[in-house]
């Protein structure tokens, strides 16, 4: 009928194949089939095909179509046909947003699973109302079509649905509703119209008469007439980038490393609400848009006073009960400024959510590189003030960055001011959590503000552009940031007495977010919020360790109103008595698992960063048989109680990380159980842990080694057995010549056909048995084959924590913990491929990329770890200080490249050439010790290396003299 209405069109169908069915991951499952999508129009379009193309997809089809469509730009140089000539999409019914009620949910979960995409049970999480799988993909495929002007149609049903017909042919069982209804079913700024059907008619058309199907081709019709303008305006944006595609790509990847939650580190509690939700919420009650009634805040007097101000300008939000809801909430409301405005007039709200139990969440360098990706996200063109103007790039022409220029604080402090300054709009930057960085960052961050006016002070000409407006939130009284903000910045201070009836207010809108998010009866809901406010006593942190032990109560089965309420009965009021009732509850020596818990408990006190389960499980020594079952996991940790949460996405498990509900929680336990877990112990445990992490990082790179070395016998094996029956062919061929035989062709022809039919039927034995033996063999080879690609894909997923971070809690305990490492073990042996495994994937050590061949001392001088040089170099690596790794740099450069200046002395002690240009061996990089130290700014080492003789006019071919 289609083909009536648009006559030139090529029209392909593409329905889930019985071969696409299968459990696992909801989100993989997805990836998957959006994937076969892609092969499947790259099977039937040539690379060279310009023809524009509209997509139709119906109900979850628009699932696919969204992932598909985001994979299709990223993977360009595999799919070079499709993404470019993509110029619209017309969706029927598709739940971008999930569905409203539980039923609704039920019904598409069960369409879902009986096409393939996973399990149904699991499919309702995703598909529950603004999942965070689904809001997030949404959030990406809005700003793509924008990007990339795809026009996008969205119907939706007029009529209800009969939510139980697709699963029973039963007419007496009956329930009529709107499954994805149109607030579900299109997004703020879509084309939309209604179709006179129910959702499983959407798709559906009589004749070519049908009043829907006129609607339906009536848009795809409209979409292949605007098609020509539509690439041809791309192609004119596109050639105007400053930053091609791929290196812009490259640097959003770069910037994002090491962290895998990226909206919890950006966003907080806020979910990316400016898409899918800001412009709705406008009209609606705050208490209804969100978890938090802070729009007080905006209508503060220092707030207004800070946003009117022309120039650069800090608003200081601090206070014991500023949480991370209010830091969200404020984040929306700044988003709200933008509705209305031209892209010109449109501001950027940059955030970061510090954490001071995560390395990278506390580390300045990170908050910066995350601050810079949200900028080049918004506007693609500003990345070229990332870009480098190497030697490499210039005689390749090609675009090029320097991640190890991009990785120091000057470097992207400046790099983030001059993106500032070439952007037309207003940027605001939230920082939440200040008082949580490391003592260096905070210390460097606070230097940076000094040239930030005060509210008081004229701006000089060169503080008057860029204009960020920086918002800082904080809880603990340090004086340090009391020193640097106290009367320079504007104050909203949540602990003064005016402010105590919307501090109040606003805790009230936190508890009803909170408890509206548990599965629980309305009775239970209302008694559960009046309960917890009248305890919290101003606390937010006292809600969150209500919520968790609530939630802890239901994943151990006691879901009773009378469980529960006997539960919140038994908490005191207050925040410390709080912390002290959960303390003793959990710490008494006859509670199950004691061990366990307190072993997990000093781990998580030294960890370096959340851990995932099955991290922590390598991390606390638990048993063995327990380290894969996630459920069993996650009981361990219940058994913590609500000083510890899982955080992450539900359908994600595997990812999920072992937080501190809250830092006060860590801190309440040095201070108060401090013998039960041997806080004073901390060195020794530090030790342990990294031990632990050592022993997991020899099994896993000797197992991986292991299979790889499996893989090329059997390679070996199998090519043997190829040529043996390349040999026996010939003979039987030759035999067939030497007999007058013809007809060769048609016999294969024929062979090949009767295992097509066989592959096709899953029937056997229609073959000879001369036949059957050889399928056998291929089966047994296939199988091999399949278990070999599962065993090295399951060898790849690696627990990145005990391969990251073993050096990190080894350097942090005594060096006697050196002496227990079991040297001896093929890991430490020269040009060990189980070193250099690890080492692959291990790119926070490395100078450059592609950096292999390091030797046990490159190791030890890259990780700043002298007790692990002086260790090396007194029992047999000593001839490691001649090595060169594979870009040409001996220990030393390493060493000197790091900064330590204590190795750089040992090194040199142990008889290294201080004169020795790195890379005369192998070319890729020649450098002197002297000009490594000295491009790398280190001047101490510098001074030492010139007080030992360093030739001060050596000239090293890429860095020149070390001047």
């Amino acid at each position: 009928m289609l083909a009536n209405k648009i006559s030139n069109a090529r029209i392909c169908v593409l329905e889930y194949a019985s071969q696409w069915f299968g459990k696992g991951a909801v989100d993989q499952r997805v990836d998957q089939v959006a994937e076969k999508l892609l092969y499947y129009i790259k099977q039937n379009r040539s690379d060279h095909n310009k023809t524009p193309i509209i997509f139709v997809a119906h109900c979850l089809g628009g699932i696919i179509l969204e992932k598909a469509l985001l994979f299709s730009r990223l993977r360009q140089a595999v799919f070079p046909s499709i993404f470019p000539y993509i110029v619209g999409c017309v969706f029927l019914g598709t739940p971008f947003r999930g569905t409203k009620t539980q039923k609704k949910a039920l019904a598409l979960a069960n369409m879902a699973e009986m096409v393939g995409l996973g399990v149904a049970s699991s499919l309702l999480k995703v598909l529950e109302e603004d999942s965070e799988l689904l809001m997030d993909m949404l959030d990406d495929f809005v700003r793509l079509t924008k990007e990339a002007q795809i026009r996008v149609f969205c119907f939706y049903e007029a009529q209800k649905s009969n939510i139980m017909s697709p699963f029973t042919k039963s007419a007496i069982v009956k329930q009529q509703e709107k499954i994805v209804d149109k607030a579900h079913a299109t997004f703020p700024g879509v084309e939309s119209l209604d179709l006179d059907s129910d959702h499983f008619g959407m798709n559906k058309y009589a004749s070519p008469k049908d009043a829907n199907f006129d609607l339906v081709a009536a848009q795809i019709k409209e979409t292949a007439n605007r098609a020509p303008r539509i690439l041809k305006s791309r192609e004119n944006s596109a050639s105007a980038k400053l930053v091609n595609e791929s290196k812009y790509r490259e640097l959003l990847d770069f910037l994002r490393e090491n962290f895998s939650d990226l909206d919890s580190v950006v966003k907080g509690l806020y979910r990316r609400k400016n898409i899918a939700d800001v412009a709705a919420s406008a009209n609606v009650t705050q208490s209804e848009s969100k978890d938090s009634n802070s729009s007080w805040i905006i209508e503060d007097e220092a707030f207004s006073q800070w946003r009117e101000a022309k120039a650069s300008q800090l608003l200081w939000i601090h206070g014991p009960t500023v949480q991370k809801s209010i830091a969200s909430s404020v984040i929306e409301d700044l988003e709200k400024m933008n509705i209305g405005k031209s892209d010109e007039q449109e501001s950027i709200v940059l955030s970061f959510f510090c954490a001071e139990s995560d390395e990278y969440r506390r580390a300045f360098p990170s908050v910066l590189k995350l601050l810079i990706r949200q900028m080049i996200a918004a506007d693609q063109d500003l990345a070229v003030h990332l870009l480098s103007d190497t030697k490499d790039s210039k005689k390749s022409g090609k675009q090029d960055f320097d991640k190890e220029a991009l990785s120091k604080t000057a470097v992207l402090w400046d790099a983030l001011q001059n993106m500032v300054a070439s952007y037309a709009g207003r940027v605001y930057i939230l920082v939440y959590g200040v008082d949580e960085l490391s003592e260096d960052s905070l210390e460097q961050f606070l230097g940076y503000l000094r040239d930030v006016p005060g509210k008081n002070e004229k701006p000089g000409e060169q503080n008057e552009e860029p204009a960020i407006k920086w918002v800082l939130l904080t809880r603990l009284k340090r004086p340090d940031v009391i020193k640097a903000l106290k009367g320079r910045a504007h104050e909203i201070d949540f602990a003064d007495e005016k402010n105590a009836e919307k501090v109040n207010d606003d805790l009230w809108g936190h508890i009803s977010f909170q408890v509206d998010q548990l599965k629980i009866a309305a009775p239970l809901k209302y008694f559960l919020k009046r309960h917890i406010h009248s305890r919290a006593q101003g606390n937010e942190v006292y809600v969150s360790l209500v919520i968790q032990e609530v939630k802890n109560k239901q994943a151990m089965g006691q879901v009773q109103h009378a469980d529960i309420r006997a539960l919140l009965e038994s908490f005191p009021y207050g925040l410390t008595n709080m912390y002290e009732h959960i303390r003793k509850r959990v710490l008494t020596p006859t509670s199950e698992g004691i061990e366990y818990t307190k072993e997990i408990l000093r781990c998580l006190a030294l960890a370096q960063r959340a851990p995932t389960l099955r991290e922590l499980a390598i991390m606390a020594d638990l048993p063995h048989e327990d380290e894969t079952d996630l459920e069993t996991l996650k009981r361990y940790v219940i058994q913590c109680g609500s000083f510890v949460t899982l955080r992450g996405a539900d359908y994600d498990e595997e990812a999920m990380t072992v937080e501190w509900i809250d830092s006060t929680a860590r801190i309440h336990l040095e201070n108060f159980a401090k013998d039960e877990l041997a806080m004073d112990l901390r060195k020794m445990q530090h030790g342990i842990i990294a031990l632990r992490c050592l022993q997991y990082v020899y099994a896993y790179t000797s197992g991986l080694v292991e299979a790889e070395n499996d893989g090329k016998d059997a390679e070996e094996d199998s090519d043997t057995d190829e040529e043996d029956d390349d040999s026996d062919s010939n003979s039987e061929a030759q035999g067939e010549d030497d007999s007058g035989s013809t007809g060769t062709h048609e016999a294969e022809d024929d062979h090949e056909a009767e295992e097509n039919q066989e592959d096709n039927d899953h029937e056997a034995g229609e073959n000879q048995e001369e036949d059957n033996d050889h399928e056998a063999e291929d089966n047994d080879e296939a199988e091999d084959n399949e278990e070999n690609e599962s065993s090295t894909e399951n060898r790849k997923a690696a627990l990145k924590y005990p391969m990251e971070n073993w050096l990190e809690h080894a350097k942090l305990s005594d060096p006697d913990v050196i002496s227990e490492f079991g040297t001896g073990h093929a890991f430490w042996e020269k040009e060990s491929p189980l070193r250099q495994s690890w080492w692959d994937d291990l790119s926070s050590l490395q100078m450059f990329e592609s950096q292999t061949n390091v030797s046990a001392l490159h190791v030890a001088a890259l990780a700043d770890y002298p007790a692990l040089v002086e260790y090396l170099l007194k029992n047999g690596w000593d001839e490691d200080i001649h090595q060169e790794d594979s870009l040409g740099f001996q220990p030393l450069c390493a060493a000197c490249h790091v900064g330590n200046n204590e190795i750089v002395q040992q090194i040199l002690d142990a008889g290294a050439d201080i004169h020795y240009i790195s890379g005369s061996v192998t070319a890729q990089y020649k450098a002197t010790a002297l000009s490594t130290a000295a491009e790398n700014g280190h001047r101490k080492i510098v001074q030492t290396l010139i007080d030992r003789g360093a030739d001060i006019n050596t000239t090293s071919e890429d860095w020149g003299t070390p001047l």
